[in-house]
C-alpha cells in the first residue's frame, strides 16, 4: 500500500506554525499560506527545503502529486 502525504496535510498534522516552516523554508509566511491555498506551486528550491523539513514524510511523488495540473 503506498501512502501519500500532501505538504498541506503535513502542515495539519503538525504542530508548526506557518511562521516557523516558513523560516525553515526561508519563505515568507505568506508565500506558505498561498502554498496551502493552491494559490502558488514551490519553487524547485523550495520543493526540495520542503522535503528536507519533513524528513521524508512528504516525497517528491507527492508534491508531484499534490501540485501537478492534473492532480
Amino acid at each position: 500500500m503506498v501512502i501519500v502525504m500532501y505538504f498541506s496535510q503535513w502542515m495539519a498534522s503538525t504542530s508548526r506554525s506557518q511562521t516557523s516552516v516558513a523560516h525553515q523554508l526561508a519563505v515568507t509566511r505568506s508565500y506558505v499560506n498561498m502554498i496551502l491555498q493552491g494559490r502558488r506551486k514551490p519553487s524547485w528550491i523550495v520543493a526540495s527545503r520542503i522535503l528536507a523539513i519533513t524528513h521524508g514524510e512528504v516525497t517528491a511523488n507527492d508534491l508531484i502529486a499534490e501540485f501537478s495540473e492534473d492532480g
